[in-house]
């Protein structure tokens, strides 16, 4: 039983992986495709080919984040006490709140120029897609410090604990001063400009996301420094 039980999880972990590769492959595809087909092209046929290559683009880094998530996950053994599982989760949480920033800020410089392009009307469904992608990765961040991710739930005897909320508690309220400084900054220039109001959201909302992943990590290295 135990045997039959080791080598469906094998099957199982080897199946996800080769779908996560080929998302990665095809991701890969895309982008080539896009960035070569586009290259001479202008007008509607180059937008196109942009959207493409930026699709390519998400799928790579989202099929190789999934990876690497999947390939930890598999490397955390069972222990009698769970320590050695509760510490390997933690650690792969640190790398999500590293990784997610990250990727926010990188769809971020191509989200700026496509909110110009929307507000002067003149946007594409490639634009509305980079306006998308930063968002969406800064409400990923947040959703692995709220604890609403889909591993934390899983996990939750090895993720939630009294020093984790405390750390949540403190991590949140610096992501709630940044929010609040940024849509203020951001209501002093759409007086001004609207334009430019509009355009900032983005960069306000990536940056509340980065500040409540990278203020938690940075807690939890404080405090794993503390108990060491």
């Amino acid at each position: 039983m135990a045997e039959s039980s080791f080598k469906k999880a094998d099957e199982a972990f080897a199946r996800k992986s080769r779908w996560l590769i080929a998302l990665m492959g095809l991701g890969i595809v895309a982008a080539v495709t896009g960035f070569i087909g586009g290259s001479d092209k202008d007008g509607d046929v180059a937008t196109n080919f942009g959207i493409l290559a930026g699709v390519g683009i998400a799928l790579v880094l989202g099929g190789a984040v999934m990876l690497w998530i999947h390939i930890a996950a598999r490397a955390i053994g069972d222990d009698p006490g769970g320590s050695i599982k509760r510490e390997r989760l933690q650690t792969q949480r640190s790398r999500q709140l590293w990784v997610f920033p990250v990727l926010a800020f990188f769809f971020l410089i191509q989200a700026i120029p496509a909110a110009g392009n929307i507000i002067r009307r003149t946007g594409d469904t490639g634009d509305y897609l980079h306006m998308v992608l930063p968002v969406l990765y800064a409400w990923m961040a947040t959703a692995i410090v709220m604890g609403w991710d889909g591993q934390t739930r899983k996990e939750r005897k090895f993720l939630e604990d009294e020093l984790t909320r405390v750390l949540r508690a403190r991590a949140m309220s610096w992501a709630f001063i940044a929010l609040m400084a940024g849509v203020t900054a951001s209501l002093g220039l759409g007086l001004w400009r609207q334009d430019l109001g509009i355009a900032s959201l983005p960069l306000v909302l990536s940056a509340a996301g980065a500040t409540a992943a990278i203020r938690f990590v940075w807690l939890d290295r404080e405090a794993g420094q503390n108990d060491g």
